[in-house]
């Protein structure tokens, strides 16, 4: 059975944490959630579905640093074979059709699939982007950027300047982001 766990990292996100973990759930076999430094109720909202740590702050750690941290607590406690991740202010769109991809023989050539990502906005039609969001568990893959962070591949190159290859863009598994529909 091809296991994948999902992390997360989160503050002050008790209004959206439950919509994105509930669904996930059903569809992993583990949830991580790093708190960074929450004053709300998200650490115990998460705790229903998750393990939740603390985790450095990316105000002053960077995005990348923060999501690196839960990402290395999940696989250094868990046997998993995929690592899936995504945000507090994001809900998984058909994620049971990930297994159909994973599970299949021929096409474990792929080291990532890449979900889209759909913004939801008030003022303008959705805008789609296309991160890596599944990747293999392997000890080379972090990720990068302290804004808008993204996973890539310590492999051949200790900079990560080198993007996890191969990968297959699924069309029909996204993840809807509705984190811009509150700003103005």
């Amino acid at each position: 059975y091809v296991t994948i766990g999902a992390c997360l990292i989160a503050r002050d996100e008790e209004h959206n944490i439950i919509r994105a973990l509930k669904p996930l759930a059903k569809r992993v076999k583990t949830i991580w959630v790093g708190d960074t430094g929450s004053k709300d109720s998200t650490k115990e909202f998460a705790a229903r579905y998750a393990t939740v740590v603390d985790v450095s702050s990316p105000l002053t750690a960077g995005f990348d640093q923060s999501r690196n941290e839960i990402l290395e607590v999940m696989v250094e406690n868990e046997d998993l074979d995929w690592v899936l991740w995504m945000d507090c202010d994001e809900c998984g769109v058909d994620l049971h059709k990930l297994r159909r991809y994973i599970n299949r023989g021929d096409l474990g050539i792929y080291e990532g699939f890449v979900l889209q990502q759909v913004h939801a906005m008030i003022d303008m039609a959705p805008t789609p982007d296309i991160p890596i969001r599944l990747f293999k568990n392997r000890d080379y893959y972090r990720f990068y950027g302290r804004i808008h962070e993204h996973a890539m591949s310590l492999k051949d190159d200790l900079d990560g300047n080198t993007p996890i290859f191969p990968v297959l863009i699924l069309s029909d598994t996204k993840f809807a982001h509705y984190g811009y529909t509150t700003e103005l």
